[in-house]
């Protein structure tokens, strides 16, 4: 008869060693910003298409408003929306966004404010801290479009902004037509 303490030892270390291993695992996977494959959100509507990582979520709010939300514990997004106005100029939204802020957070600073040579028309960077008292850092990109103007800012904390792939998410944007 075999003695059964003998094996002990051996079998918790490898008990140990897995639950380890698959605890590693699953908290990575919950605190991964940039999770493979991408996935497409598509609004009819309003004709653009966006890829988000898959483990980020999309909140629709009404036909006009869309959060790309990074996973927990991070606080960052991505926001996507429209203001049906030919008559309002990606500036005067850019001015607008920024003066929004300003009334919301507290310490708000400007970074950038310029006219881009690119697909988009404009593009505002800025910092502010949370009425939590927590460090943001936030970028917003503005495109006219025959009668709607685009707006996507993306904000997230200060001190892990460059950890999101914001630049990424951001370069998927299209118009449906394009």
């Amino acid at each position: 008869m075999r003695k059964p303490k003998k094996y002990l030892l051996p079998i918790a270390g490898l008990v140990v060693l897995l639950s380890s291993l698959v605890m590693g695992c699953s908290q990575e996977e919950v605190i991964s910003l940039d999770q493979r494959p991408f996935l497409t959100y598509t609004n009819e509507d309003w004709e653009y298409s966006i890829n988000y990582p898959g483990n980020w979520e999309v909140d629709a709010i009404g036909a006009t408003e869309t959060y790309l939300l990074a996973p927990k514990p991070y606080s960052g997004f991505i926001n996507i929306s429209i203001v049906a106005n030919p008559n309002l100029t990606p500036e005067q939204a850019a001015t607008g966004w920024f003066m929004a802020i300003t009334d919301t957070y507290n310490d708000p600073s400007l970074l950038a404010n310029i006219k881009m040579e690119t697909w988009w028309d404009w593009y505002t960077g800025y910092d502010y801290i949370s009425r939590a008292g927590e460090e943001f850092r936030g970028e917003a990109y503005f495109k006219q479009a025959e009668s709607n103007l685009y707006k996507i800012n993306m904000e997230g904390e200060r001190e892990v902004f460059e950890d999101y792939p914001f630049d990424e998410i951001i370069s998927t944007f299209r118009f449906l037509l394009e």
